[in-house]
């Protein structure tokens, strides 16, 4: 028996303004879960948001109580970050990516969020003819949101939609229409944890030069395809990005999954000095600015957030020296993730559920943060919404620009031994309800 009546779904569903929950927003759907758990009484297992189950570092927990009990605490943060964690970041990318970045070029965010909204707005406006962006999907919805609220013109392709995959031939096409601005893509993706190989990456890169384009690269996710160690500094192998191929490649870096410091909403945008030195009168019609630094500091963030928080800003430079010094080690530690998504995944299987994107062109997708999932009772629409009943929750894939429209994303950051206990009864009523 359901745990929960199609008459409370309906009603949250009708409070939260959603028709279809295919198309709801992420957020809309963590609120409406929430308000079920509250009204029913009913525990969810909860798999919609990607939020982080680790302990921050501790150092970084010692440095904000000491901003916080400091008079730096009354000062404006200023717009291009603190000195102190704009070398943090340029030597994390140097020892953890082998990529060179002055400090001055590494810009505190307000999550990388802000990063890729001011990335997109900024490359959409650098030149008249190129002003849409291309997203390599199945990718995160809210960065298409973000397109959209700026009012800047977007193309998505799916990368999964050749076998063999052949992702350089799907952009170059798009391309040569000469319209495009910027390519996004993350490694490992939100929502199906697949990655862009080296050779993909520097075929990609080749176009971004040949076609004055540039590449974002949203690192969310940094280093955590655990089919690869990369938890060691200073030495190969090193996380594989564009920027290894090209200097028209900026990357969108966030302290949240790694770094497990959602709450404190910090996160860089990572610009080489190729980019940061670009001018033109579109931005200088834009943001009142005619550089690409300027246009930034000047015409985005100070319009924006005006900077990060001063104890924020702290905390993650704490938690990067820490990783830089050998103290604290994210990149072990988040292998937990990895262990969550193998128990996951045979739950679901053992229960009649599909697992879709299961490889990587030849290369199974590794176990991490995400995956999906589906069953053959749902082939079009209606399974996010039959497993709500049964006290499951996880975020549909519809506005993910993915191929399985029909299936959802499971998040495991706050899965624990007591939800994979709990779910393997619920997939079981389900199983039952359904045979």
């Amino acid at each position: 028996m359901p745990l929960i009546t199609p008459e409370h779904i309906a009603n949250t569903k009708i409070h939260y303004g959603i028709d279809q929950l295919e198309h709801a927003s992420i957020r809309q759907l963590v609120m409406m879960i929430s308000d079920l758990e509250a009204v029913t009484g009913v525990d969810f297992v909860r798999m919609e948001l990607g939020v982080p189950g680790l302990e921050p570092a501790p150092q970084a927990r010692a440095a904000e109580h000491r901003v916080i009990d400091s008079p730096l605490l009354a000062q404006y943060p200023a717009l291009n970050g603190n000195a102190g964690l704009r070398d943090a970041l340029s030597a994390f990318f140097k020892s953890f990516m082998n990529l060179s970045v002055p400090a001055d070029n590494c810009i505190p965010t307000a999550g990388a969020m802000q990063a890729s909204l001011a990335a997109f707005w900024l490359v959409a406006n650098l030149h008249p003819a190129r002003n849409k962006i291309l997203f390599l999907d199945p990718g995160f919805p809210t960065q298409i949101q973000q397109v959209q609220s700026l009012g800047i013109a977007y193309a998505r392709i799916d990368v999964f939609a050749q076998r063999p995959r052949r992702v350089a031939d799907q952009i170059r096409t798009f391309l040569e229409g000469g319209d495009i601005a910027g390519i996004v893509y993350s490694n490992p993706s939100n929502p199906v944890w697949n990655c862009l190989s080296p050779d993909e990456l520097k075929e990609i890169a080749g176009l971004c030069d040949a076609y004055e384009c540039i590449a974002l690269e949203d690192l969310a996710y940094f280093g955590m395809d655990f089919r690869v160690d990369y938890s060691q500094p200073n030495q190969p192998p090193y996380p594989p990005s564009m920027g290894h191929y090209t200097h028209r490649c900026i990357q969108m870096f966030s302290g949240s999954k790694l770094f497990n410091y959602a709450g404190q909403r910090t996160g860089a945008l990572i610009v080489p000095e190729a980019l940061m030195d670009l001018s033109s009168e579109q931005l200088q019609t834009r943001f009142g600015h005619a550089t690409f630094r300027n246009a930034l500091l000047f015409g985005i963030i100070q319009p924006t957030t005006a900077g990060l928080c001063q104890s924020a800003q702290a905390g993650f430079e704490a938690a990067l020296r820490a990783m830089l010094e050998g103290e604290w080690n994210p990149l072990i530690e988040a292998r937990a993730y990895e262990q969550r998504a193998l128990k996951l995944k045979s739950a679901l299987t053992e229960h009649g559920f599909d697992l879709l994107y299961a490889s990587d062109g030849d290369t199974p997708i590794a176990d991490g943060f995400y995956f999906a999932f589906g069953h053959p009772a749902y082939p079009e629409s209606g399974l996010a919404e039959a497993l709500i009943q049964f006290g499951i929750s996880a975020t549909p894939l519809t506005d993910a620009g993915a191929e399985h429209k029909h299936g959802l994303r499971a998040c495991v950051g706050l899965m624990t031994d007591d939800d994979l206990h709990r779910i393997k009864g619920r997939l079981a009523k389900f199983q039952e309800a359904h045979a």
